[in-house]
């Protein structure tokens, strides 16, 4: 009896103390050491800001029709990375081994984790703490777009091309639009249901887009481009080029440089030292070649790494693309002719890129694309 006694009083002690503590703070709302929990605007602006867009071993670097495979480099690559390259390469219908699950989707900076992220602040930054409601609508608004451009890029990598007449029965990728770890539907929409929602995130950011002011902000002028190349991707030219026509009217907005490089300056091998050039040239690429963040032509940075010592030989462009390119061309200085640590000279004109050898290669939107974006929707209404 005294022990139950002892056992009784132990009990109602314990419980009384879990009581206090549990009034104090829940278990689940004490915040881990060195973690932050998003509360304010300000929270949701970093997750924002540390949120932008970025690819590995882009699928389309080696579908382009301006690529070769060069022997014996292309077949002496073995492990799984250096296989898919190779399956791209072929255009083979799996790419990936049955056990394996594609890095486009699962990568630390690729689509599933971006989007949770996007979806996150979509779904919770007009009720955070502290904010103006214009601060709130102008990160919402960059969300918006950064979701849109990421579903774009996943449609791209996953989907056939747009076909209005097929277009509701095609299927797409599954709209992801809400921030949930144990979320387990994954049912694929239509293309259709697919476009339709990356041209309503971008028409409705548009109005809350600022300037450009940072080439991995999102700004009006990259979701005005955005739209005009979606509308590309449907061939809808004439509601591209209104688009493209209102992203020329933004460069000149743009609180950053947004303008073309000579390439008869930056590119001239006979006077390295002129301001502004980018050589010498290491042989790793060029020395003085800008980091994305500052390169003039870039108006939102997308960067795919693609650099592996492995394939830098084993891609290379083609013969009938060197032929493009008469020999006083200084785009030439972007590529060598030379293998990797070799004095060797790859075959019939054939060249490996080294520019953006070490960080990556920018897939974001440019002022180049732009031009040709304007010329094709010219050409397409026979002006």
């Amino acid at each position: 009896m005294k022990n139950f006694n002892i056992y009784i009083v132990g009990l109602v002690l314990f419980t009384t103390m879990l009581s206090q503590v549990s009034c104090k703070k829940e278990f689940l709302e004490v915040v881990p050491k060195g973690q932050t929990i998003a509360i304010t605007t300000a929270d949701y602006e970093k997750l924002l800001n540390a949120n932008y867009l970025t690819s590995s071993f882009n699928a389309s670097v080696y579908r382009g029709d301006e690529v070769s495979g060069l022997q014996p480099y292309f077949d002496g690559m073995s492990d799984l990375i250096n296989l898919r390259m190779q399956r791209l390469f072929r255009y083979e219908d799996r790419v990936y081994n049955a056990d394996q699950v594609p890095d486009e989707i699962t990568g630390e900076s690729n689509y599933i984790r971006k989007l949770y992220l996007f979806n996150k602040i979509i779904n919770e930054v007009m009720a955070s703490q502290g904010g103006t409601e214009a601060q709130k609508l102008a990160i919402l608004a960059e969300a918006k777009a950064g979701r849109a451009i990421c579903n774009f890029m996943f449609l791209s990598d996953f989907t056939k091309p747009y076909n209005a007449a097929t277009a509701t029965t095609d299927l797409g990728i599954p709209n992801l639009t809400i921030a949930d770890v144990n979320q387990k539907n994954f049912k694929r929409e239509t293309l259709n249901q697919g476009y339709d929602l990356v041209i309503k995130d971008l028409s409705e950011a548009l109005p809350d887009l600022g300037i450009t002011v940072h080439r991995r902000k999102i700004s009006k002028l990259a979701a005005e481009f955005y739209l005009s190349r979606v509308y590309m991707a449907m061939n809808n030219y004439p509601a591209a080029k209104l688009h493209v026509d209102a992203a020329f009217l933004e460069c000149s907005k743009a609180a950053i440089p947004i303008e073309l490089y000579d390439y008869s300056v930056v590119l001239n091998p006979d006077n390295p030292d002129a301001p502004g050039s980018w050589l010498p040239d290491s042989g790793l690429g060029l020395d003085n070649e800008p980091l994305a963040a500052n390169n003039t032509e870039v108006i939102y940075n997308i960067t795919a790494g693609w650099f592996q010592f492995q394939s830098v030989d084993a891609f290379v462009f083609s013969p009938r693309t060197a032929g493009l390119y008469v020999p006083a061309d200084r785009r030439l200085n972007l590529y060598s002719p030379f293998e990797l640590f070799s004095a060797k000279i790859h075959p019939n004109g054939m060249r490996r890129r080294t520019s953006g050898f070490f960080t990556g290669m920018n897939v974001g939107p440019t002022l180049a694309d732009m031009y040709l974006m304007r010329a094709e929707c010219n050409a397409r209404a026979n002006n």
